[in-house]
């Protein structure tokens, strides 16, 4: 078992499902009245998370970072997400995984496939 943090990093949390179970309420406006259209982050959020990563410099400390929602897909700039964080984090140690929670419910960039 390896140690350390495991970040869940919600970009959006717009969705395509409704389901019953979901702790974010995401896409259920008809029972919540809340609108989550205007719920992504910008990339200005993420630079400011990439910061804050690089800012303990404990490599030991974090585990994995999990992009999710709502659905992560749904996010105009998830590619360039990815793309950043994996340069910033992922490829200079301080983060050992990278992964995407995604309902599979849109289709998933090939640039984002393995």
């Amino acid at each position: 078992m390896v140690n350390g943090v495991n970040i869940d990093l919600c970009v959006t949390l717009r969705c395509t499902a409704a389901c019953p179970n979901c702790v974010r309420f995401c896409n259920m406006s008809a029972v919540t009245g809340l609108d989550y259209s205007d719920s992504d982050m910008t990339m200005g959020q993420i630079a400011e998370f990439i910061r804050q990563v690089q800012s303990t410099k404990n490599s030991s400390l974090y585990n994995s970072i999990v992009i999710s929602g709502g659905e992560p897909m749904l996010h105009p700039q998830v590619e360039a997400i990815v793309d950043e964080l994996q340069y910033a984090l992922v490829d200079t140690g301080l983060i050992r995984s990278l992964r995407i929670n995604s309902n599979m419910t849109r289709a998933i960039p090939d640039s984002l496939l393995p």
